[in-house]
């Protein structure tokens, strides 16, 4: 997130106001260490960029729960394994 934010503050003037927008993007970006987005892994689906009237996700709760504590232990096992992986190449 660091290269994204200086970016802003170097090419944008008005980059205080874009800062919720890299925020969202950085969010919803492909982490290789827990192998999913941050927004997916907490919420355990993908942000919706348009504007719905029917959301289906109140209607089924704990079928989505049980998916959000899945994804959840997926996430746990995916960082897990990028620790070891850091871990062998730090000890090299």
């Amino acid at each position: 997130m660091g290269r994204e934010l200086k970016k802003l503050v170097f090419l944008l003037t008005n980059w205080s106001e874009l800062l919720p927008l890299a925020k969202f993007a950085h969010n919803n970006s492909f982490h290789l260490s827990i192998g999913a987005s941050p927004f997916y892994v907490t919420r355990g689906y993908h942000p919706r960029l348009e504007v719905s009237l029917h959301d289906s996700f109140v209607t089924n709760v704990s079928k989505n729960l049980q998916h959000l504590r899945s994804v959840q232990e997926t996430t746990r096992k995916q960082i897990l394994q990028a620790q070891e992986t850091q871990a062998r190449f730090a000890n090299l």
